[in-house]
């Protein structure tokens, strides 16, 4: 008797070590993954900084921003391959590598583009070659943009604790709350994102029907108001989504409620 408890408490204490040693195991590879994925992000947001775009000059004269590298989302399919982590954070990193792989593909094939053009003579290129042009360096910000967010809703998972140390946790639902400080050191570290240009062109008609505004010349206020709404309109379901264009449309129909206002209280 003393030999058979002897034996299968000797089993328990193995299995029980053989568990204890595996989980630990885990929670180390997890902090790792965790650690190189934070590393990444950060790394990531710095090249897609505004500060490295790159000029290109255009065929007929203009000027446009884009921003030409390869990003590396190695890590993150690693991470969703080694099952440690939840299911939230396994498709959010399954988003965030697949995001990358569009921009990656995106500068592929803008690079052939450019350089196409380059080579038979800005003006010998016509119009359809150069707005193709712009549609890819446009496709490019726009994916710029998704990379970004898509790694902020990464680390947003994760609590301070796990943000700081990489710390392994064994269930997302045994978490802590989430800590609005993590949120404010993302907002320190997020890059500068220049939007596309068709974006930029409707900011900048807003800009310009504000100061008009402020200048007493409400005519050509609400002129440019109206044409950011034709605008967003003319945009929808095609540069932009229709939840977009609605928010657009929304702003700039306040901006010019706003300046009706403001003229009738200068006229009474």
């Amino acid at each position: 008797m003393a030999t058979f408890f002897s034996v299968a408490f000797a089993g328990a204490v193995a299995v029980w070590l053989y568990a204890w040693q595996t989980g630990k195991a885990n929670a180390d590879k997890k902090t790792e993954l965790r650690a190189a994925q934070i590393i990444g992000i950060f790394d990531m947001w710095n090249l897609l900084d505004d500060k490295n775009l790159q000029t290109v000059k255009l065929p007929d004269g203009s000027e446009a921003k884009v921003l030409l590298t390869f990003l590396q989302p190695g890590i993150y399919d690693e991470s969703v391959r080694s099952g440690l982590f939840g299911t939230a954070e396994a498709m959010t990193m399954s988003r965030l590598s697949a995001i990358m792989h569009i921009y990656n593909t995106s500068a592929q094939r803008l690079l052939p583009i450019l350089k196409s053009i380059e080579a038979v003579g800005g003006k010998e290129v016509d119009r359809d070659r150069i707005e193709e042009l712009r549609d890819e360096i446009d496709t490019m910000l726009v994916n710029r943009q998704k990379v970004v967010e898509a790694g902020r809703n990464l680390i947003t998972l994760w609590t301070l604790k796990e943000v700081r140390k990489a710390l392994a946790v064994a269930n997302p639902s045994d978490r802590e709350e989430a800590d609005p400080r993590v949120s404010h050191m993302i907002e320190e570290h997020l890059p500068k994102i220049l939007p596309p240009s068709y974006m930029m062109g409707i900011t900048t008609k807003l800009s310009q029907a504000k100061e008009a505004a402020a200048g007493g010349d409400t005519d050509a206020a609400l002129g440019l108001v109206n044409e950011i709404i034709e605008e967003a309109q003319r945009l929808r379901d095609d540069k932009i989504t229709s939840e977009s264009a609605d928010e657009l449309i929304t702003v700039a129909k306040e901006a010019r409620k706003t300046i009706e206002e403001e003229a009738a209280q200068e006229k009474g």
